[in-house]
């Protein structure tokens, strides 16, 4: 992953082409997960999926990630999460969502290549698509890493985790 995205890095590619090779990265994970994990519920074609549902497959997703060794554990922050607001699908529908990444396999990579533009972490490529494939349109996002643990000598710094912010909000809805 660390050859690939410092190759990804080095093209310099505009904004709209590395978003585009990021969505598709992400669409391909998504169908190679889906493959090898039971098949969630499927919805009717072009339906936007309720933010439960949403939040269920965010779930059995990073599960999949856990059990294939990927990620030593994770946790979700869905407490801005509210139903009734997006139902409305009015401009207080989106949703802010903090995944929390434990010792993830790219984590080192992820490091290595932080504020060069690129990040070889797949979960965000893979929940972004899983976002487009239920109806949801992310809006914003963000990612940091932490050190779990408080050291005194700031120059023993060693994350653990990686925090993955998304704000996303049903497609169409207005903002």
């Amino acid at each position: 992953a660390l050859a690939l995205f410092t190759l990804l890095s080095e093209a310099r590619l505009p904004r709209k082409e590395l978003a585009a090779c990021y969505a598709r990265v992400g669409e391909e994970l998504l169908v190679a997960v889906a493959a090898a994990t039971p098949a969630p519920p499927q919805q009717a074609a072009g339906s936007a999926s309720s933010l439960s549902d949403i939040l269920r497959g965010v779930r059995a997703l990073l599960d999949a990630l856990e059990r294939g060794g990927y990620l030593a554990a994770y946790a979700i922050d869905d407490g801005d999460a509210d139903e009734g607001l997006w139902q409305q699908r009015s401009s207080l529908s989106s949703t802010r969502l903090t995944v929390t990444l434990t010792d993830s396999a790219a984590l080192r990579a992820a490091l290595l290549l932080n504020g060069r533009g690129v990040s070889p972490e797949l979960a965000r490529p893979l929940l972004s698509a899983f976002f487009a494939s239920r109806g949801a349109e992310v809006t914003e996002q963000s990612d940091f890493f932490l050190d779990g643990e408080y050291r005194e000598n700031p120059k023993e710094y060693r994350p653990t985790q990686q925090l993955l912010s998304f704000t996303i909000a049903p497609s169409g809805a207005p903002r």
